[in-house]
């Protein structure tokens, strides 16, 4: 099966995650938690979760993001979501995670 999920590092110690049309969950979470240790193994400093592809993303889905974030927060890294849709960013508001996030616009 092909990759959902496509990891660049554009500059030293910056690690870009590029998330898919649909975050659902399932197989997707064994993705994800492979590319954040690689990423954490390459001594990544900053991990950013490119959302901008996301047109539809579930509960469980937004369970990856939170436990992204604690595995993060267990190194000295740090985890940026970028480009976040008004979906996603609605989800995080309603759930109160935006407070968590740290959310920018661009890398």
């Amino acid at each position: 099966m092909a990759s959902v999920f496509t990891t660049v590092s554009p500059s030293n110690g910056v690690v870009v995650v590029r998330f898919p049309e649909q975050v659902l969950g399932g197989s997707q979470s064994v993705e994800l938690a492979a590319h954040v240790r690689a990423a954490l193994a390459d001594d990544a400093t900053t991990i950013i979760f490119d959302l901008e592809p996301v047109e539809f993303m579930n509960s469980t889905g937004l369970g990856l993001l939170v436990a992204s974030l604690a595995t993060i927060r267990q190194s000295t890294a740090s985890l940026q979501l970028m480009a976040v849709p008004a979906s996603v960013q609605s989800l995080l508001q309603i759930t109160q995670l935006s407070q968590v996030f740290s959310i920018v616009e661009s890398a």
